[in-house]
């Protein structure tokens, strides 16, 4: 890889933007990449610029606070999304335990209803419906759902927890 694309790379530059630096043509550079063509001597002198650019920026101070001020800015970053997940997992697992909760009471009220029913008494039939909706609410399937969410959520926290104690 020519040193050109190299340092167009680590920029984020494109061969058209490289090339004004250089004060070139596009198709000049693009030659010059692919072996047709050297540089003019004023893109070398520029060029030359931009290697001990590179090999000075790496230990700069402005550098080294730059990148110490965006690893404070994850650290923050990270921090308060550690916090609304755990909060977000705590009001998962509570609809959860809910859902449980209520899903149990639906059976057990629906397994009375059946024996009221059963037993002639008319109320049986009310009961029943309200047993059959309750469990329809709080389903399986719905527990499991939520037990899906609660587990992305976990996911995420264990993964952001991972990501602080690597920065530490």
């Amino acid at each position: 890889m020519k040193l050109t694309q190299s340092y167009r790379d680590q920029l984020g530059l494109s061969q058209e933007t490289l090339a004004m630096v250089f004060n070139m043509s596009k198709s000049q550079l693009a030659m010059h990449e692919t072996g047709k063509r050297d540089l003019p001597l004023v893109a070398l002198e520029k060029l030359a610029a931009m290697t001990s650019f590179f090999k000075q920026a790496a230990t700069t101070s402005t550098t080294v606070e730059l990148i110490k001020n965006q690893e404070w800015q994850q650290q923050v970053f990270i921090e308060a999304q550690i916090k609304e997940l755990e909060f977000l997992q705590i009001q998962a697992q509570r609809q959860l335990d809910t859902m449980l909760k209520k899903y149990n009471q639906n059976v057990a009220l629906h397994a009375f209803a059946l024996h009221l029913q059963a037993n002639g008494v008319p109320i049986g039939d009310t009961l029943l419906q309200q047993a059959t909706k309750g469990i329809k609410k709080n389903s399986l399937v719905a527990q499991n759902q939520q037990t899906i969410k609660l587990e992305g959520i976990k996911s995420q926290l264990d993964y952001l927890k991972k990501i602080i104690i690597n920065t530490i």
